[in-house]
């Protein structure tokens, strides 16, 4: 089956190209491109898309809440929603993660990073590799810790096993890696970062390692 895309970005050119570039995969299928949060929200829930591209500063709505609405973790069937944004390290980027986004792609976006983006997304993993997310968490968690005068996060939801697992995942290892360090398979690894995940009330690798690094369990290097 191909994969439903819903776009929303007010910028009509690099909506239409987006679009272009998409449906010229035979494995993706654009269902609605739109150019604000309203319209974006009321498509999405009509047509409930497998992917949703979202400019991060589109009009109307929010779109960390309109990423909250449809991939939240009260949300029984979330939409991977992926934030389209101009700046590599954007403070909106760090928020829209902890809202359940599960990556973002840089704008005016290419087309084998969008056709990837998207097919990545639908595949349930996120947009950003392990090292490019060490190098984001670093610097979010450093603008988060100054905005809250370096409060900890509480880090009694976790027990002293899983708290290990999110330190690695916080520091960009792989399940592989993380198995090899633990001594446990990779697989057991990727049940228990759901468990983490669970626990934490999250959807993504990301937000697991953002916990870690808000609540003070990854050392900064």
């Amino acid at each position: 089956m191909a994969i439903r895309v819903l776009i929303a970005d007010d910028e009509e050119a690099h909506r239409r190209k987006l679009r272009a570039t998409l449906e010229s995969q035979p494995d993706i299928e654009v269902i609605d491109d739109v150019r604000d949060g309203e319209a974006a929200l009321r498509v999405a829930r009509d047509k409930w898309p497998d992917v949703a591209l979202a400019d991060i500063r589109m009009r109307g709505m929010d779109a960390l809440e309109f990423t909250r609405q449809l991939a939240g973790p009260r949300v029984r069937k979330p939409v991977r929603v992926v934030m389209l944004t101009t700046f590599a390290l954007d403070w909106y980027v760090y928020n829209a993660l902890r809202e359940g986004a599960c990556g973002f792609l840089l704008k005016p976006t290419r087309p084998k990073p969008a056709v990837e983006g998207v097919r990545v997304a639908a595949a349930g993993a996120t947009l950003v590799s392990p090292k490019l997310a060490v190098r984001l968490l670093r610097q979010m968690s450093t603008r988060a810790a100054i905005a809250r005068g370096d409060e900890r996060v509480d880090g009694e939801l976790l027990n002293e096993w899983e708290i290990d697992i999110a330190q690695l995942v916080a520091q960009g290892r792989t399940d592989a890696e993380i198995g090899d360090e633990l001594y446990i398979s990779p697989i057991s690894v990727q049940r228990r970062i759901v468990e983490i995940a669970h626990k934490l009330g999250v959807r993504s690798r990301i937000a697991i390692a953002l916990w870690a690094w808000e609540a003070g369990h990854v050392r900064r290097w």
